[in-house]
């Protein structure tokens, strides 16, 4: 089956029939990420690109290593895989949406907001109430557009040098409430309605969260959602739901996709890893089904 026919299936027949199915919790909790699948280094493989990689899969900035080094540096020939995660509030559920298989070096924002749209296209508004991501998909336009066209409410992870960031900070100075403690490791304040991140045009909340390191280190970070929190714990407890599916990744690619793919057709490459969390999903709702009786 042609690989783009074969995604088009999966992301929106499959999906609505998901939908049907009451597949999809109340609460709405989605997950959009990007992840590497490696291959071996032969050129056969269609459609996929060589990426600097380190050890760990981590990505290498080039430019920033000594002229020799970067010479001699090995990429790894890649796919990069975006989906659309269906997660539950409690972490036991798992269920693959929508997804997007493309060369290692395509853009993630692009690519995760064609699968919402599309998903919501196929089943309708009011099914993802919650869109987590990570700073791959920082887009103010987008992060506009999905609240006041479909009420979906984003929450993500702001970069260090950003002016809505440096506003929380500065409002934290100003204001004498304390920061909530969400662990013994990490607590967090909350500035509401912060409005300088350029082209959001909606109301923005930013959460500074302060976590405590080994060896005593304090790291400062922010998170901005357009969810009207009431207590800026249950924002940090939600991303941490994006946590959960590295693991899902690490358990799928050292079973199913560890020994890589038996064919070099993008074709057959795209129906290995649909299939594979098409029955993924499969399981997991029937799993979430059996405890329910």
């Amino acid at each position: 089956t042609d690989a783009d026919e074969l995604t088009r299936w999966y992301n929106r027949d499959a999906s609505k029939f998901f939908s049907q199915k009451r597949a999809i919790q109340k609460e709405g909790i989605f997950i959009l990420d990007g992840s590497i699948l490696t291959l071996p280094s032969n050129k056969n493989y269609e459609n996929a690109q060589y990426l600097p990689l380190d050890k760990d899969k981590n990505y290498v900035d080039l430019e920033k290593m000594p002229p020799y080094e970067a010479e001699r540096f090995r990429s790894t020939l890649c796919y990069k895989m975006v989906n659309l995660l269906h997660i539950s509030k409690d972490k036991n559920y798992f269920v693959f949406a929508a997804n997007r298989i493309v060369g290692a070096k395509s853009h993630d924002k692009p690519l995760g907001e064609a699968l919402v749209d599309e998903y919501v296209a196929s089943v309708g508004k009011g099914k993802i109430k919650l869109l987590i991501l990570d700073r791959a998909f920082l887009d103010a336009a987008m992060i506009s557009r999905f609240k006041t066209k479909y009420s979906i409410d984003t929450l993500i992870p702001l970069k260090k040098n950003m002016d809505a960031a440096h506003d929380a900070k500065g409002l934290l100075k100003l204001d004498k409430a304390p920061w909530k403690k969400v662990d013994d490791n990490t607590s967090c304040y909350m500035a509401k309605k912060i409005t300088s991140y350029e082209g959001v045009s909606v109301d923005l909340n930013v959460i500074l969260v302060r976590t405590v390191e080994k060896g005593g280190k304090i790291r400062l970070w922010s998170l901005a959602t357009t969810r009207n929190y009431r207590d800026p714990v249950d924002a940090i407890l939600d991303y941490r739901l994006r946590w959960q599916i590295e693991e899902r990744y690490k358990q799928i690619k050292s079973t199913w996709f560890s020994k890589g793919f038996n064919s070099t057709s993008f074709n057959l490459v795209t129906a290995h890893i649909l299939f594979t969390l098409l029955v993924y999903s499969l399981i997991q709702i029937y799993l979430n089904i059996s405890s329910l009786n």
